[in-house]
């Protein structure tokens, strides 16, 4: 113990001895391992953390697939819940809940608040105690009738009562009927990513017992596994189950369920529902990272080869008074590790400010649902990063000693025996992969980048200038007649119209983009096709919202006012559903949607007379775009309750929004108007997420870039000085500068082609992992390639050109002296 205690105190002062030396080091390891530290925080915080419940790794996510009816992730049904409760022994308790956008009343003020619909083993199943009063529990719920008792999250107290101490019995009115408070959850209380403010039970209906009803979407599922039992026994217990429904089935619809639709159910770990949208790209980052902690690792290896040569005599004696060689190799780890120790401190630094530096540049916390913080994981990670990155460094100048004698060190000293040409080649492989691995992540971080250029510059199919949009919802008993809210509708659409600056407004159930987009999917039955399975979103529109929303006519005509309540049933769809069903000609086609909203008749056809540009609803994103036709109708047609304001206007959104707010108040009064926003900030919030990880590859490709110049200039500047004797002889037989300079710069360009190569043969063997990124943009792009060439060669060329530049001004005399 108390060599290696002296072993670190030498070692401390040989490592900042030469300062230039350690600052290199210090700030190659420090950002190297700052950008694992930032993106292991990032994978630590979406996909590794636990969920803020007791033993959440207890509970899972149940959901139902039907890939023949175009629904990966069906919601379950009431009769799934009371089966699966049931029989399920393997799940000691399985809940069933259901989220809306729902007015609320209180003391005559309105608002609109996200509100969960749960069953009585929600809030047992997650275990989490309320702040004050109690939970939902059996006692709220009378069969299929439930009380009308409330509990409110935090903010939904503080909002609505002002942080009231005595806010327990107190009633607040949703959906016309009164609600009595019972119980207050604690602040940072959330279910997963959604921020739901309201809880209330579940309210089950005798039609949702019918077998009609077996694959109705009635609410989202979760299991807690007994004790005793895996997942694993979870989903056999299911798959058992549906198989024995299956043989059991009496009802057509039941049975085309199963075989058309593929009705089958998936049971995973409930985290993965927060952490399955980013899992794959941030395990991409953390490659990129990795990468770029490797380049680093090298390029501090290359430095200490180079010190290592440097001090062959110090060794030889070391080894000539009889210290044995692990004590020389003691001695290099401990320097190593010191240099990575403190280069981890640094980075973890580094890191933190980084991590505040995103969450508060983008938002995280309310645009994931997610917490990022810094947190022991992180710390024990970045230890973990040094240690491994003192190993590797220092293991080159190991491999280096290995099997040299006292004798070989004086030569090596000497700098002309064998082995300096043996570190020449090593140092050269370093830098020759430093440049290859460089050249694969600059590679990919521009595809990525182009890939996220081609989304947000895709064509969304209309026009977001001047285009605002608002939410309101009909409900309550004062609306509960769909013809006052058509009227009442008319109303805000004609008012607003008259406002000074507007210069035209639509509305509809929802606005692309949205938090609630309000565009429905069904199966579309084809008259003339009925055995093809299409899949369309369905979306009540005002007469004039297309155009206001500047959607483009290609066919036949647009919505107009006289497609009424006594008209033929009419739609509009779009040119992704009418080049997908209808190659042959759309218009005069006849379809349905099974929605019984259509005059109460589920089976009710429909003509389409028109086709528009097809609008991309919310599906902006870095790995695909998930495309699905969208069809129109007139709001007069299906009733809507649930609606967006969408307005054209020169008005700034202040002003506009205080005048919507004005005439709302008057021609709806109790309706609160809520989440005005432009419809460009929507889309910049629905690609805030991919831009999150397109930024922080980019900074961690730059980084390499960096390290891997610096590598080539540390390189060059070592054969330099390896090279003064040499330098002295030529320049006395005659030798000009810039044949000096020329032999070096040939040195330096080669390594850099070799590495090209390699970097080639790097991407092309990540192509498969790389396709699944891009947008609209192939894995071979000889302009990417040539560019990202050129760069690194103008950067590796210059980082050549300066230390031989240098070493070709000594003079003859002092090149020998030195030597």
């Amino acid at each position: 113990m108390r060599k290696i205690l002296n072993d670190l105190a030498f070692s401390w002062k040989v490592v900042f001895e030469e300062k230039v030396f350690a600052i290199i080091a210090l700030v190659t390891l420090g950002l190297c391992i700052a950008g694992n530290v930032l993106v292991f925080t990032i994978t630590d915080s979406f996909v590794l953390r636990p969920l803020p419940y007791p033993k959440s790794d207890r509970l899972v996510d149940i959901y139902n697939n039907l890939p023949g009816y175009g629904f990966q992730r069906a919601v379950s049904s009431v009769i799934h819940y009371d089966e699966r409760k049931e029989k399920i022994s393997a799940l000691e308790d399985v809940a069933l809940f259901a989220f809306t956008s729902i007015n609320v009343e209180v003391e005559n003020s309105a608002y609109n608040m996200s509100v969960a619909s749960v069953t009585p083993e929600f809030f047992r199943m997650l275990r989490v105690k309320p702040l004050m009063g109690r939970v939902l529990d059996e006692s709220d719920f009378e069969g299929v009738q439930q009380n009308n008792h409330v509990v409110l999250c935090y903010p939904a107290w503080a909002k609505l009562f002002n942080r009231d101490p005595d806010v327990l019995g107190k009633a607040i009115t949703l959906k016309g009927q009164q609600y009595t408070v019972v119980g207050i959850m604690p602040e940072g209380f959330y279910y997963n990513e959604r921020y739901t403010q309201i809880f209330t039970p579940f309210s089950f209906s005798e039609g949702q017992y019918n077998e009609k009803q077996r694959h109705g979407r009635h609410g989202v599922m979760l299991g807690r596994i007994a004790n005793g039992y895996t997942i694993e026994d979870v989903r056999t217990q299911i798959d058992e189950l549906n198989q024995s429904n299956y043989k059991n089935i009496v009802t057509v619809e039941n049975r085309e369920a199963y075989d058309v639709g593929g009705f089958a159910t998936t049971v995973k770990p409930l985290v993965t529902r927060r952490s399955e949208p980013y899992q794959n790209k941030l395990y991409l980052l953390q490659g990129g990272v990795f990468i770029m902690l490797l380049v680093g690792c090298m390029n501090v290896s290359n430095l200490l080869l180079v010190r290592s040569n440097a001090r062959m005599s110090e060794f030889a004696i070391r080894s000539a008074v009889g210290c044995r060689k692990t004590g020389i190799f003691r001695l290099i780890l401990c320097e190593s590790l010191i240099l990575s120790l403190i280069g981890g401190f640094i980075g973890a630094v580094v890191g933190a400010l980084g991590v505040m530096s995103i969450d508060k540049a983008f938002a995280i916390r309310s645009t994931f649902g997610i917490d990022l913080t810094l947190e022991l994981p992180s710390i024990i990670f970045a230890i973990g990063v040094s240690i491994f990155a003192g190993f590797i460094c220092g293991g080159f100048s190991l491999f280096r000693l290995f099997g040299n004698n006292t004798s070989d060190m004086l030569k090596e000293d000497s700098r002309t025996g064998s082995a300096s040409s043996f570190v020449s080649k090593m140092t050269s492989g370093l830098v020759v992969a430093q440049i290859g691995l460089t050249f694969a992540l600059a590679y990919v971080t521009l595809l990525l980048y182009i890939s996220f250029s081609n989304v947000t510059n895709a064509n969304i199919g209309f026009k977001t200038d001047r285009l605002y949009n608002a939410m309101m919802s009909f409900r309550g008993s004062a609306y509960s007649d769909a013809d006052k809210v058509r009227v009442v509708i008319e109303q805000l659409r004609d008012k607003i119209s008259d406002i000074s600056g507007v210069e035209s407004v639509g509305i509809s159930r929802g606005a692309p983009f949205a938090k609630i987009p309000g565009f429905y999917l069904y199966n579309m039955t084809i008259q003339s096709k009925p055995e093809v399975n299409a899949i369309s979103r369905t979306m009540p529109i005002t007469p004039g919202t297309l155009e206001t929303w500047g959607v483009k006519l290609r066919e036949g005509r647009m919505l107009k006012e006289t497609d009424n309540e006594d008209s033929a049933l009419v739609t509009v769809i779009d040119t992704f559903s009418a080049n997908k069903y209808f190659p042959e000609g759309a218009i005069g086609q006849r379809v349905r949607f099974n929605d019984p909203s259509f005059r109460g008749d589920a089976n009710a056809y429909m003509e389409i007379v028109g086709v528009v540009d097809h609008v991309k609803i919310r599906e902006l994103d870095l790995r695909n775009l998930k495309e699905k036709g969208v069809a129109y109708f007139t709001y007069k047609q299906l009733p809507i309750r649930n609606i967006a304001i969408n307005i054209k206007s020169d008005l700034d959104q202040t002003s506009l929004r205080l005048a919507v707010e004005d005439i709302v108040k008057k021609t709806a009064p109790g309706l609160p108007l809520y989440d005005f926003a432009s419809q460009q900030s929507r889309i910049d919030y629905a690609i805030i997420k991919s831009r999150v990880f397109v930024v922080t590859f980019l900074a961690c490709s730059v980084t390499s870039l960096a390290l891997s110049i610096l590598g080539v200039f540390g390189l060059v500047s070592y054969v330099s000085s390896m090279m003064t004797r040499e330098v002295g002889i030529r320049k006395t037989l005659g030798a000009h500068k810039h044949q000096i300079v020329s032999m070096m710069m040939v040195l330096g360009l080669k390594r850099l082609v070799i590495g090209l190569l390699v970097g080639f043969g790097i991407v092309g063997l990540c192509t498969d992992l790389i396709r699944g990124y891009l947008f609209d943009l192939s894995v071979f792009n000889a302009d990417l390639f040539t560019w990202v060439s050129i760069l690194i060669v103008v950067g590796g060329g210059i980082a050549t050109y300066l230390p031989a530049r240098k070493i070709s001004k000594l003079s003859p005399s002092i090149a020998l002296r030195d030597d």
